[in-house]
C-alpha cells in the first residue's frame, strides 16, 4: 500500500533537470509526468494545466487513457477534479466505491473507481494544474504518505511550469 519506487530527491532532481534541458515544453512536462508516475502504482494518470484562453483545463499528458476522449464515458471522477480545483486541496480515496464523500456520483460507480490521488499544481500566485490518479482494481493503493510525497513533488514541477510555460496563468 503505497509503496513508492523512487525516492523523493531523486524525482525531483530529475525535473528539475527535465526543466532546465532547453527542450521543447511538451517534451519536459511529458517527461516529468512519466517520472512523477514511475514512483507509483497507477493504472491511469494524467496531468492538466490551466488554459486562461480556453477558461478550463486542458490535459497535457496521459498514461492509460485516451487523452482526447477523457471525459466522454466518465472513465474518471469529474466530482473528485472538481473538488481539487475549488479546493485546491489534494483528495484522496482508499475506494471511491464505498468512500461517503463520492458514493452517491454516477461517474465513481460507472467507472468502478477504487484508488484515487489526485492534487493541485499550485504556484505561489494559484492553481495551475491538476495531477490525477487513479487504479480501478485495487483499494488502498495510495496512501496519506503519498499524498505529501506527491505534492512535493509538483511543488517543484509547478515551478518548471513557470518556468518553461510563462504563458500558462493560475486559475482564478
Amino acid at each position: 500500500m503505497g509503496q513508492k519506487r523512487c525516492s523523493l530527491e531523486e524525482i525531483q532532481a530529475k525535473i528539475e533537470r527535465h526543466g532546465a534541458s532547453g527542450e521543447e515544453a511538451e517534451t519536459v512536462l511529458s517527461r516529468c509526468f512519466e517520472d512523477i508516475i514511475g514512483c507509483f502504482n497507477t493504472g491511469r494518470a494524467f496531468l492538466q494545466l490551466y488554459d486562461a484562453e480556453k477558461g478550463d483545463f486542458v490535459t497535457t499528458a496521459g498514461h492509460n487513457v485516451d487523452t482526447d476522449h477523457l471525459f466522454d464515458k466518465e472513465f474518471i471522477s469529474v466530482t473528485i477534479l472538481k473538488k481539487v480545483t475549488k479546493e485546491r486541496q489534494p483528495v484522496l480515496t482508499m475506494d471511491a466505491m464505498e468512500d461517503p464523500r463520492f458514493t452517491t456520483r454516477s461517474s465513481i460507480a460507472i467507472s468502478g473507481l477504487r484508488s484515487v490521488l489526485c492534487a493541485p499544481v499550485n504556484v505561489l500566485e494559484g492553481l495551475v494544474g491538476i495531477f490525477y490518479m487513479d487504479n480501478n482494481y485495487r483499494r488502498g493503493v495510495f496512501s496519506r504518505d503519498d499524498v505529501t510525497f506527491l505534492e512535493a513533488v509538483l511543488g517543484k514541477l509547478a515551478a518548471v511550469v513557470k518556468k518553461i510555460r510563462p504563458d500558462i496563468r493560475p486559475k482564478a
